[in-house]
């Protein structure tokens, strides 16, 4: 082998581990929230937030736990209280096809680099077990922190965009972890930063998350 096909052989190894680890790695937007921790919202007298109020919960701990307690929530009970992010139970979101349906939705407004809101909306049937409820949060909330799909379908990400209730852990990966301590490690110098928000945002799309019907 001369030096010139070794070369080549050394550059298509780098250029192959470099796409194993975009794969499994969550894509990041360029939006961030410049305090912790994040308020969130929701109804607590709602019948799928006292059915499923551990799921949830545990899905907001769940963030603390892989970024080291980087990334934290705070709950609002208070609908007159401005939070950061609001969840909505709804009964259907559209975009679902064939086989496939919408079960969560996170629309975040931004500007700059700077998040200023979250919008949640969780389709929850009747009787749907608690682990699909605390994956598909988790999904979500994962977008409202800036994550967006992992590239990969097949990647262990709690950011796979579609099929969550095959197999799926509901626990964000080390990937996830580590996509969030590359975003907020700014607060580790600075742990809260005053924002005022600017009378206009824009507006990510909708980033969803589907998987088999129920």
């Amino acid at each position: 082998m001369n030096t010139n096909h070794f070369r080549l052989l050394v550059i298509l190894s780098l250029l192959l581990l470099t796409l194993q680890a975009a794969a499994t790695t969550p894509m990041l937007c360029d939006c961030k929230w410049k305090h912790m921790p994040v308020t969130v919202y929701m109804d607590f007298n709602s019948r799928e937030y006292t059915t499923y109020e551990t799921p949830l919960k545990n899905a907001m701990n769940s963030w603390k736990e892989t970024t080291s307690g980087l990334v934290y929530f705070e709950q609002n009970f208070f609908s007159n209280k401005p939070s950061d992010i609001t969840v909505e139970f709804v009964s259907s979101i559209d975009g679902g096809e064939g086989d496939f349906t919408v079960v969560g939705q996170a629309q975040p407004l931004y500007r700059g680099d700077t998040m200023y809101s979250c919008n949640i909306k969780l389709v929850i049937p009747t009787g749907v077990d608690g682990g699909l409820v605390r994956r598909v949060f988790t999904h979500e909330l994962g977008h409202c922190l800036g994550l967006g799909h992992s590239s990969q379908y097949g990647s262990q990400s709690i950011m796979r965009p579609i099929d969550v209730n095959s197999g799926s852990s509901y626990q964000p990966t080390s990937d996830d972890g580590d996509a969030l301590k590359q975003i907020y490690s700014f607060l580790q110098a600075t742990p809260t930063q005053a924002t005022t928000t600017p009378d206009t945002l824009a507006s990510a799309c909708c980033l969803t998350v589907a998987h088999s019907k129920l």
